[in-house]
This record gives structure tokens, C-alpha cells and sequence, in this order.
């Protein structure tokens, strides 16, 4: 007889952790370490009774580089998978519910970057380029790449690529916390296009466009420590980036936080993925008319220790340029920053307010090279209308989101020097921007091995095409063809009277999906017993294999499972009483997959015999036999 099998999938999104503790201390994120008790739970509410409700749960912290998972209690037992846990009931009703409870200590993390780093890359290894794609949500438009180009111009060092680039969303993306509660994810070329978002919708416009000029980046989903007055806990849902350094590795960017190249000791990494549409969890349900509901997760984070406070990276001193101003005077506001280690280091500096001074400019985020000395310059006017006859003194301090603060003072009567701000500007160094826009080139962003494909680029002036050699005109095409796999990078310059421009051309080299297809199962059983199969997917190939099909039947059995991406091995488990079976049976497994635009196919076949004890299971198995005859001759 067939079995009838009805599969309801649904996806919850993580609500808000609940908390026990709301009073902020800001002084946690200069502590070199944090430890958590992480308490992740959730019911599921079933209506009448189901054969089957599985809870696939992602979101529960892990073991990374610097996050280290202990103390774990998982309740009830669950099966660990290639990214997640899976909790099975069988024959439920009612309420069940399930929980991951762990300690999880994280520490500071500032990977050490002693010296500049070529940009644009010329090869990106492959298991990096899955990192350069366009996904659902961080997008990758022709808008996004262009305004890449404009914020990067020439440089040419990728530590600064990823400084400008993280530096301009902070400024020019306004942080709207009316969305911070809403579950969608808005896409990338949306944050752009409105000029709003909240962390995860920064992160994702960061990291496509660094993507867009051949830096491989990832999102990282999970929680830091933060005093947003809409949320009722102090450890909120949060992502940030990870942008990948050859010869360095993943190194962390949080735009929100203005963490260029580290994060602080309270940042939590629950996933690391190519876009940042995660989920927290999965429910699925085998029934013959029961339902269910899930509730939201429920996440918990309590603090229970932290490490010692970290020594500052920098050093500040402040300075004005004029001791004694008059009312309605401008003054300048030196500011030296030294950078005490022998490796990269950014901060955030942030300019105090003072009552009868306004400051022209209140932030500024700046990058130090190894051991490199930087001199910023702030500009103050005075107030006007302060009283005659009266001597003012204003306390001035600058300090920064790396634990470093300095303070100087100077003063103003009506009688001082009344300077006007161009008396004291000091000429800043002008950046180069390129108008790379003007540059249009036309080129494939994914290639396979070996097979020639052509870029053209135009300019109204000469431009150059550079990968192995160079080729000058206005009109260029090129052929070319690589054979590693992997990212590569060609670079088409011009020059228009003074003003240069380059733009950057990332060809991602793949090969054809594919994967091993094999399965397994516990043979024989008794009637009584459980059949349990294991259908096992393993890539072969350099590129993952995506939207595959995998169907499972028999003269009497059939289901069909979805896996969106292998990434590396998946393994699919089904149990079937052995009372629904017959003595022998035969089971074809299929997985089905598009491979440039052809269909895949892999198949195996696997044998179940069922050994009855007792005349009626024998002739039980008969009867199952004969009404699946009878359902293929009348179907």
C-alpha cells in the first residue's frame, strides 16, 4: 500500500534574545575577553499526531577562531549535521520542545597585517571564489560596482580598499532602527538606492561592493553587546563582514560598530555564509492531517565573566593651534595619533561637545600603516554672543572606539585674536577619485576552464587593458581563457588630461558541479522494526552543485528532498517501519541537478529485506505485496 506523506516545511526567523540583565557597561568593549551562558530553546505546538516533526536548528554558537563552545547541553539528543542540529520525534503529539545551552567565551580578534597588500588581486584560489558572487541579498549591480570604483579610485593597497569602502558606508548609510525588528533582510542595491539600513542591511551593501572589485568577503550572523533602547536585552542580533587577505586569511569588518580590521571581544558568531539570507531554524512535519506550529527561538546570553581590559593600540595628543581666541573666533584642533604596534590599526575618534563652541565635524574614522604617526585637524568656532568682561575656558577632548582618549583647553575673551577659519586651515592632502564609470567594458563574470571568452572596453580617449600583457586603444577587445580555477583580475586604465581612472574586471573561473551519490541502509529487519536509510552526497567538483533533486521510491514508497547548495558532503536520513514493507524490496535513489544548463543525473539502488518471526507478519508482508500490485495495475 502507499504511504501517504504530507510535507510542511517552515522557516522561522530568530526573534529578539530575551534577557536577564539591562544595565550597559560600555567598558566591555575594551575587555580582551567575554564569557557568555548561551541558552537557545523553542516549542513546537502539534495539533493531533504526526509520524515524523523534524527541527533543523542553525542557530547555536560554534567553534571558531576565536570563540571557543563549551559546557554544551543539547536536550533531547539531536543529530549533528554539515551545519546544523536535528531533532526527530516520531509518532508526536502535543508540545515538544528543545534546547541547546552552552558557554561560550570569545576574545578580542585583530588579525596582524605588517605590510601592504597588492590590490587589485591577480588570482583568488577557488574555495575563496564562491565569496565573489552575486547572491540574493548582497547583490552585486552595475550602481554598486560603480560607485566601488568612484570611493576607491587608484589606490592600490587592499587594507585601504576595505577601509574606504567600510568607512563610506558608515557615512553616507544611515542607521534606521525603524527596521531593526523586521525579519526580511532588505538586498544591497535597496541600501543603496534608499541610503538606509540596519547592520546586517550595511553589511551586505560592504561586502557586495567589495566583491564587485575582486575582494572575496562573507557574512558573519550572531550577536554583539549594544544599548539599543528598542531591544529589552544588552546582546542584540547583529552581522558584520569577513574579508578575505591573501597571505592573511578572513580578517573582521563591522561597519556599524566602525570596527575596520577587528571586532571587540562581545561579538558572537553564530554562522559565516555567501549571503547574508540565513536562517535560525527549520520545522518539517509527516503527517496524514495533523498540523503544528512553532514558536519564535528563544535566545538567552548572560554574562558570567570577562578577561582584563586590553592595552590601547594608539596613543592621542591633543593641541589647539591658538591658546587665546576672541568671541566668534575659529581655532584649530591638532590631534597626533601614533600607532604603537607594528601592524595595521583604524580607529573611530569621536570630538566631544562643549557648551559655547561648535565643532565643524565630530567623527572621523582613520587608518595608521605599521608604527605610522597621523596628524588630523579639527576646526571649532566660538560662540559670539558670550558675555563681556568675562575670560572663558573650553576643555576640549577627543576620544576614540580603541580606548584611547586626550584632552587640551584653550581660552577667549572679547578682546582676543579673532581669526577667521582660513587664517588657520592647513591645505589636506588631496585622493585621487577616477571616474571609472567612464570607462564601459563588457566581459563574462563567470567562465569555465579552458574555453576563450572575449572583454571589450571603450573609452572616448585611450584606454588600456592589462592581465598578462597590456593593449592600448579606444575601442579594445581581448581574448582569453584560463585553465587555473579560481578568480582572476585584468585592470583597464585611461587617462583624460590630468585626471586618470581605472576600473577593475573579475573573471571567476569554474568548473562543471558535480557530486557521488550513495546510500546505505540497516538490512535485514524484523516486521517490527524500523528501517533506516541514509542517502549520502559528497561534491567532486571544485564548484557547488546547487538545487538538487533528490527523489527516493519504490513500487509502494516515494519522497523527494531539496538541498539548495553542496558545499561539501549532505547527508539525508529516512526511516520506514518495516510493517509498510514487503520481504523485498528495492529502493531507487536519484539525484537530479543543473549543470550549464544541462540536467545531471546520478542514481544507486538499495535492497531491504524484511524477515518476518511469525505466519501472520509473513503473510502481512504477502498482502503489502499484493496491493502494491494491484495499485500499479489500476494507476
Amino acid at each position: 500500500m502507499k504511504q501517504y506523506l504530507a510535507l510542511l516545511a517552515l522557516i522561522i526567523l530568530a526573534a529578539p534574545a530575551l534577557a536577564t540583565e539591562n544595565i550597559f557597561d560600555h567598558t566591555l568593549y575594551s575587555a580582551s575577553s567575554v564569557t557568555l551562558d548561551v541558552d537557545i530553546s523553542n516549542s513546537i505546538h502539534v495539533t493531533g499526531q504526526a509520524q515524523e516533526v523534524r527541527a533543523r536548528l542553525f542557530y547555536f554558537p560554534k567553534d571558531f577562531e576565536t570563540q571557543h563552545v563549551r559546557n554544551v547541553r543539547i536536550q533531547p539528543e539531536a543529530t549533528p549535521e554539515e551545519d546544523h542540529l536535528l531533532f526527530t520525534w516520531r509518532n508526536a503529539q502535543g508540545t515538544l520542545e528543545f534546547s541547546h545551552q552552552s558557554t561560550v567565551t570569545s576574545t578580542f580578534h585583530q588579525p596582524q597585517i605588517r605590510e601592504k597588500i597588492l590590490f587589485p588581486y591577480a588570482f583568488v584560489p577557488p574555495e575563496k571564489s564562491r565569496y565573489l558572487i552575486s547572491e540574493e541579498i548582497i547583490r552585486i549591480t552595475p550602481a554598486i560596482r560603480r560607485q566601488a570604483e568612484e570611493i576607491i579610485g587608484e589606490e592600490t593597497d587592499a587594507v585601504r580598499v576595505a577601509f574606504l569602502l567600510g568607512t563610506w558606508v558608515q557615512a553616507n548609510i544611515e542607521y534606521d532602527l525603524s527596521s531593526v525588528a523586521v525579519q526580511a533582510s532588505m538586498p544591497s542595491d535597496w541600501v543603496l538606492n534608499n541610503r538606509e539600513g540596519v547592520c546586517e542591511e550595511l553589511t551586505s551593501l560592504f561586502i557586495a561592493m567589495l566583491r564587485s572589485q575582486g575582494i572575496p568577503a562573507r557574512f558573519i550572523s550572531g550577536v554583539a553587546y549594544t544599548n539599543l533602547e528598542i531591544l529589552d536585552t544588552n546582546w542584540g542580533p547583529h552581522g558584520w563582514a569577513e574579508v578575505w587577505f591573501p597571505d592573511v586569511g578572513w580578517v573582521p569588518y563591522d561597519v556599524t560598530y566602525g570596527q575596520y580590521g577587528f571586532v571587540d571581544a562581545t561579538h558572537i558568531a553564530i554562522q559565516k555564509t555567501t549571503d547574508a539570507a540565513t536562517n535560525a531554524a527549520e520545522y518539517s512535519m509527516r503527517s496524514r492531517g495533523g498540523d503544528f506550529t512553532p514558536e519564535p527561538l528563544t535566545r538567552v546570553f548572560t554574562l558570567v565573566d570577562r578577561g582584563p581590559e586590553r592595552t590601547p593600540d594608539i596613543d592621542l595628543r591633543l593641541r589647539p593651534a591658538l591658546e587665546h581666541v576672541g568671541f566668534g573666533s575659529y581655532n584649530r584642533i591638532d590631534v597626533d595619533i601614533i600607532n604603537r604596534r607594528d601592524y595595521y590599526i583604524s580607529a573611530d575618534l569621536y570630538f566631544g561637545r562643549t557648551n559655547g563652541l561648535t565643532s565643524l565635524q565630530n567623527t572621523t574614522s582613520i587608518l595608521l600603516e605599521p608604527n605610522q604617526q597621523k596628524t588630523l585637524h579639527w576646526y571649532v568656532n566660538v560662540d559670539e554672543d558670550l558675555r563681556s568682561g568675562f575670560e572663558y575656558t573650553f576643555p576640549l577632548r577627543v576620544s576614540s572606539n580603541v580606548g584611547r582618549e586626550a584632552e587640551t583647553e584653550f581660552r577667549s575673551t572679547q578682546q582676543g585674536m579673532h581669526a577667521q577659519r582660513e587664517d588657520i586651515e592647513l591645505e589636506e592632502a588631496s585622493i585621487t577619485r577616477g571616474l571609472a564609470s567612464d570607462i564601459e567594458c563588457t566581459f563574462p563574470e563567470t567562465v569555465f576552464a579552458a574555453e576563450p571568452f572575449r572583454v571589450t572596453c571603450t573609452y572616448p580617449e585611450v584606454v588600456e587593458l592589462c592581465l598578462t600583457q597590456c593593449v592600448q586603444g579606444t575601442n579594445i577587445t581581448q581574448t582569453f581563457s584560463f585553465t587555473r580555477l579560481g578568480a582572476h583580475t585584468a585592470i583597464a586604465r585611461a587617462q583624460r588630461g590630468e585626471s586618470s581612472t581605472q576600473k577593475i574586471l573579475t573573471f571567476i573561473v569554474v568548473d562543471e558541479p558535480q557530486l557521488a551519490l550513495s546510500a546505505n541502509a540497516t538490512s535485514p529487519v524484523g516486521y517490527q522494526d524500523e528501517v533506516i536509510i541514509h542517502i549520502q552526497l559528497e561534491k567532486t567538483s571544485v564548484t557547488d552543485p546547487q538545487d538538487i533533486l533528490v527523489t527516493f521510491e519504490n513500487r509502494n514508497f516515494f519522497e523527494e528532498f531539496t538541498v539548495e547548495r553542496l558545499s561539501s558532503r549532505h547527508t539525508i536520513e529516512i526511516r520506514i517501519p518495516a510493517h509498510h514493507l514487503t520481504a523485498h524490496n528495492e529502493f531507487l535513489v536519484t539525484a537530479r541537478y543543473d549543470a550549464f544548463e544541462e540536467e545531471m543525473s546520478e542514481q544507486t539502488t538499495i535492497e531491504v529485506l524484511v524477515v518476518p518471526e511469525s505466519f501472520g507478519e509473513r503473510m502481512a508482508l504477502i498482502s503489502n505485496r499484493f496491493f502494491a500490485w494491484l495499485d500499479r495495475l489500476f494507476s
